[in-house]
């Protein structure tokens, strides 16, 4: 058959793809995100003290090289009729960024993203650590019955804080 044929992704298998085929056509969604595609290249890696050639995997055909530099030519040439049609000098810059920039504004999303959670973590942590050793204020307290009957002390207290007085009137 045809190289389409050849790179089929399999619905449901359970299997993990065989070393030779291309990471991304052959992995399912949730296997591209949690790459269990590379596991088994781990496996082989593992197992040899030197991987060969053959050990590794396919790359996908649309990342070939040939067929990346296929792609950079044609912007380039297209590129190069732009700047001349426009009197101005021809960018590899923006040749390149018509054929890649659909990866590279992904890449550099992510990239964004993990350094803005980079930058805010320590803050959000250190809230954190200073919410947790807040202390918690109490809920307040109805206040305290008066006692049901009265002291058995005598109501002048000071009699009982002179020893020297309290035995002189006996």
């Amino acid at each position: 058959g045809r190289m389409e044929d050849t790179y089929t992704i399999p619905l449901l298998s359970g299997q993990p793809p065989a070393p030779s085929a291309p990471p991304g056509v052959q992995a399912a969604s949730s296997a591209k995100v949690w790459m269990h595609w590379v596991t088994p290249i781990l496996t082989t890696a593992s197992s040899k003290q030197q991987l060969e050639p053959n050990d590794l995997m396919q790359l996908d055909p649309e990342l070939e090289p040939t067929a990346c530099g296929a792609e950079l030519r044609d912007a380039w040439k297209k590129e190069l009729q732009h700047a001349l049609n426009r009197n101005r000098t021809p960018s590899l810059l923006r040749a390149a960024s018509a054929v890649f920039y659909k990866e590279y504004a992904f890449l550099g999303a992510v990239k964004f993203v993990h350094d803005g959670l980079g930058f805010v973590g320590p803050f959000l942590l250190k809230a954190l650590v200073d919410w947790i050793a807040a202390p918690m204020p109490l809920p307040p307290q109805p206040p305290l019955p008066p006692p049901p009957f009265s002291p058995p002390w005598p109501e002048d207290a000071a009699a009982l804080t002179e020893p020297s007085q309290a035995l002189a009137q006996d």
